[in-house]
């Protein structure tokens, strides 16, 4: 979905000054121009314009999006959207850890009016944000009937109630039991601090226990340091790997193997790393390349036809 990319994007390739408003029917192409520029600069991808080629800006998911916003289905922030574009231009490649890091301006600028048991086809048309599909059915390709859920409950700030750590929207939960609800507690932010939970410690941390064993926060390492590969985040750098030290994954042509795994670009066939193609490219869903955006029909990388809106 529009606002799934949204989250993923994490740097914009427009100008380096602020993006200002951004219009409906231009969201989904500024989106994937965002994605592909932090995912070029990150070794996601082989470079920005492959990257921006091989992603659809006009399937039917993102026709019925414009469509609702313009119907009034969904209440749409064209300020909040530039503002999401600008806060994710200057974003590093770097792992933050499981707690929010500010992206709420990337979830601020779609709001679905229908209410639980509507008729939908998008999560983002229904105010809970979830729209309850029967079946296998893609809604970038397919008009998707489903009913709109009910509101899920909030997730708890530090001091409130909780069952475990998903239910806090902070922190992380303690003391909680079978029996007794716990309570929604501030991420532990001095390395070195005693830790029994994988969400206890700040972003930049990980905890070296879990599951009721007892550990430590310990910081991400950085390229070349001494690693835990054992650790949730070992390496701070998304290119890097833990293998007793952080290090660069493998480029296309490197060789590759469990303990060596391939930079994100690539993926590992056989024993070697193979680049992800673009449109027009060939590939192999079996021996290798596979394609960055869109799908390997008979052999080539290719996107689907335009889409028509579901409303």
């Amino acid at each position: 979905m529009v606002r799934a990319l949204a989250v993923v994007c994490l740097l914009a390739a427009c100008s380096d000054g602020p993006t200002g408003p951004v219009a409906i029917e231009d969201l989904q192409a500024t989106l994937v121009a965002a994605r592909c520029a932090f995912a070029a600069a990150c070794e996601l991808v082989v470079d920005d314009a492959t990257c921006r080629a091989s992603h659809q800006v006009d399937d039917a998911a993102t026709e019925t999006l414009i469509a609702d916003v313009q119907a009034g289905v969904i209440a749409y922030d064209p300020a909040a959207a530039g503002a999401c574009v600008d806060r994710v231009k200057g974003a590093a490649c770097t792992d933050t850890g499981p707690h929010p890091t500010g992206e709420g301006a990337c979830d601020a600028y779609l709001a679905g009016t229908l209410p639980a048991g509507a008729s939908c086809f998008l999560d983002e048309e229904c105010a809970s944000a979830g729209c309850s599909q029967l079946g296998a059915c893609d809604p970038t390709t397919s008009c998707c009937p489903g009913t709109c859920t009910a509101q899920p409950p909030r997730p708890g700030a530090v001091g409130d109630a909780c069952r475990n750590g998903a239910a806090c929207e902070s922190g992380y939960c303690v003391g909680a039991t079978a029996a007794v609800m716990g309570v929604c507690t501030a991420p532990i932010t001095v390395e070195g601090t005693a830790c029994v939970d994988v969400f206890a410690c700040a972003n930049g941390m990980y905890c070296t226990g879990g599951g009721g064993i007892v550990g430590r926060c310990q910081r991400s390492s950085a390229t070349g340091d001494a690693c835990d590969a054992t650790g949730a985040f070992p390496c701070a750098d998304l290119r890097d790997y833990c293998a007793t030290t952080c290090q660069r994954r493998g480029r296309p042509g490197a060789t590759c193997a469990p303990t060596a795994p391939c930079a994100h670009l690539a993926d590992c066939y056989g024993a070697t790393c193979l680049a992800e193609v673009g449109v027009g490219a060939a590939c192999d869903d079996v021996a290798g390349p596979a394609c960055i955006g869109g799908a390997c029909l008979d052999g080539v990388c290719a996107l689907g036809p335009p889409g028509a809106s579901c409303r």
